[in-house]
């Protein structure tokens, strides 16, 4: 029995150890680059250039970068957000406003987007605006802003 059980001792030993061998290639010809926002490779497996990036950064801050009332009567309100959201949520006296157009900053990396929302039609007094969205990536936090407008 003793002869046995040290049979199986190093049979399990020899496939344990065969088992936990890791085997390591380098790759010649690969040039890794790190920037502060950028992981460049020159070629992959198939020679083929990629680049990685790096995940967007979170929504950090909301601001209102222009509010006007043009020549259709109608109030224009432009969202500045620091970061990359997503579901972005606008209304205009509690009803729902309507995206106009999409804007950033024109950098290469993009820091600020600029969201423009068809409010209502310009009435004189007083108008609430309420914006939210949730950040892209972790940690999803949600930012808000909510502000009085008066038109006179």
């Amino acid at each position: 029995m003793k002869k046995i059980t040290k049979l199986l001792s190093v049979v399990m030993i020899l496939a344990m150890s065969f088992s936990l061998t890791a085997f390591a290639a380098e790759k010649t010809g690969t040039n890794i680059e790190i920037s502060d926002t950028v992981i460049k490779t020159e070629e992959n497996e198939k020679g083929e250039s990629i680049s990685t990036r790096i995940p967007a950064p979170p929504v950090t801050g909301l601001g209102i970068s222009n509010a006007e009332i043009r020549s259709d009567g109608y109030v224009y309100i432009t969202v500045a957000i620091r970061g990359y959201g997503k579901n972005h949520y606008c209304t205009w006296n509690n009803t729902q406003a309507t995206l106009y157009s999409v804007g950033t900053d024109g950098r290469p990396i993009v820091e600020v987007n600029y969201l423009t929302y068809k409010c209502g039609r310009a009435t004189v007094g007083n108008h609430s605006f309420f914006f939210r969205t949730t950040s892209a990536n972790s940690p999803w936090n949600t930012e808000t802003l909510s502000t009085t407008f008066t038109i006179s």
